[in-house]
């Protein structure tokens, strides 16, 4: 969004609308993403894919890549506490710059630490909207465990807020020297 290009503008409107992006956003921002050289030895991917569908449409793009998924992560959190999380989040417009109010505070009550412009919340971080994705999540998670099965690390521990839902990691094997 912030470098201006249509795939942040067909973000930004979907954002506006509190809608989630589609999914050939996300796969267009891995595909070049992955491409870079940061990522030659691997990289992680939190909270995508939601679905099989997507998961799927992954595997199709690493394989293209000659890349592969070697560990899919499940870490379980309480519903409370994401949505705690999401409840507090605020955006600098401008640039992008995350803030929350208990976890990462701005210097300045609503106002952010470099500009000192007002901070908002997006449409898309609302309590209500959280609750739409954690359904849409549980009832596509269970599928979308089950494909991973055989790579599927699971971790719960509902004592300790935890916020990400999951991770896939993606690592390239090192070449042994000669």
């Amino acid at each position: 969004m912030v470098q201006k290009t249509y795939a942040g503008f067909d973000a930004k409107a979907c954002i506006k609308k509190g809608q989630p992006l589609p999914d050939h956003f996300y796969l267009y921002l891995i595909n070049k993403t992955m491409k870079s050289p940061e990522c030659e030895r691997g990289f992680i991917l939190e909270g995508f894919p939601t679905t099989v569908q997507q998961a799927e449409r992954l595997k199709k793009m690493l394989e293209e890549s000659k890349k592969k998924i070697d560990r899919v992560i499940y870490l379980q959190a309480e519903d409370d506490d994401l949505e705690e999380r999401i409840a507090g989040r605020l955006v600098h417009p401008g640039s992008g710059r995350t803030y929350h109010v208990k976890y990462k505070p701005p210097k300045m009550k609503g106002k952010d630490d470099m500009t000192g412009e007002l901070l908002e919340k997006s449409k898309g971080d609302s309590i209500e909207g959280h609750k739409k994705e954690l359904e849409m999540f549980y009832s596509a998670h269970s599928p979308l465990l089950h494909y991973y099965d055989l790579s599927l690390i699971h971790i719960s521990e509902p004592t300790r807020p935890l916020y990400i839902s999951y991770a896939v990691f993606c690592l390239k094997k090192k070449k042994k020297k000669k």
